[in-house]
């Protein structure tokens, strides 16, 4: 430990001073690089909000086969201009999308969900969910 009473009075000030100033400054990265941790840590997406998209276009689903696992949402975006609407036979069915609009489903069961599109049977695809 430093003694400061040998110290000249005006030097001792700014010793003191500085010595505050750094400590203020050293506080202050703490907790910038605290907030920077913190705010990482909310924006990081955990396992339940996995989500994969698919798009509809050109009369096919794109990708047309996926594996996913256990809750995932798979969203469907219809890009075409011809509506379509898609079904897993017992186990989804979505309404009549227009272009621009989207479904969304969980998969929570374990499978293989072949789904077609009702208004274009010969649009076809497959969901694999470990």
């Amino acid at each position: 430990m430093i003694n400061l009473k040998k110290f000249n009075p005006d030097y001792r000030d700014k010793i003191l001073t500085i010595f505050i100033l750094t400590v203020i400054l050293i506080s202050g990265c703490v907790q910038q690089d605290r907030s920077q941790t913190n705010s990482n840590l909310i924006s990081t997406p955990s396992i339940s909000n996995l989500q994969t998209l698919i798009t509809i276009k050109n009369f096919t689903f794109n990708p047309s086969s996926i594996t996913i696992k256990a809750g995932e949402t798979v969203t469907w975006t219809n890009k075409d201009s011809a509506p379509h609407a898609i079904t897993a036979t017992g186990i989804f069915n979505s309404k009549i999308l227009n272009k621009g609009e989207s479904f969304n489903y969980t998969f929570n069961e374990i499978g293989i969900f072949n789904y077609t599109c009702t208004i274009h049977p010969q649009m076809k695809g497959t969901i694999i969910v470990n």
